[in-house]
């Protein structure tokens, strides 16, 4: 199957305000309007935003070594694609060139994001990624959780019932927040704020 690229540019990124020590990275499509949104860790969050403002750190951080590394190996580095999305996860291709060869590498997102802005290097995705993500964000509501049942209400009477729910979903929430699983996080936190909104 011949898969369409569609390439992107860095658009925003800002503190999420849904989860906390998470930011939301926006990239954009550059003949378009549609746009996909990632959740990223706080320090990749800080390498980008460096790169992005031309702010240079005194000593070289983690994507300027990785960098001076590729200089030194006279390693160009040619593209980024993100070529899959599953349960809200990107996965990432790096293509690098050295003389004749072309190398890809496994890269979390973020990590590539950085790389490319440091690097000059066009960020692509697909066609269908970019295209089921924005139906996706469109159809936001659905607050069904991913790999088990929502937890059920033991004991207690009904305020502390309802507390002692919040508290586990609050909880859960973190813990996917922690293990990087931001589509149950989100999940998670939809069902948070309509329990909440309805008292």
């Amino acid at each position: 199957m011949n898969r369409h690229k569609v390439e992107l540019h860095l658009d925003n990124i800002y503190a999420s305000p849904e989860f906390e020590h998470a930011y939301v990275l926006i990239l954009k499509e550059k003949e378009g309007d549609r746009m996909v949104s990632i959740i990223i860790g706080e320090y990749e969050a800080r390498a980008i935003i460096m790169e992005w403002k031309g702010i240079t750190a005194p000593r070289p951080l983690t994507h300027d070594l990785f960098g001076n590394v590729m200089e030194a190996f006279a390693i160009s580095m040619e593209r980024v694609v993100i070529y899959r999305v599953d349960k809200g996860i990107y996965y990432t291709h790096l293509y690098f060139k050295q003389g004749a060869n072309i190398l890809r590498v496994e890269a979390r997102t973020s990590d590539a994001v950085a790389l490319a802005i440091r690097m000059h290097t066009p960020i692509f995705t697909y066609e269908d990624i970019i295209e089921n993500e924005r139906l996706r964000h469109s159809d936001a509501t659905d607050t069904t959780f991913i790999g088990h049942d929502a937890p059920k209400m033991e004991g207690g009477d009904e305020h502390e019932k309802e507390y002692n729910q919040l508290r586990r979903l609050e909880d859960d929430m973190q813990k996917a927040i922690d293990d990087e699983e931001y589509e149950l996080a989100a999940k998670l936190r939809d069902i948070i704020n309509k329990l909440k909104g309805g008292h």
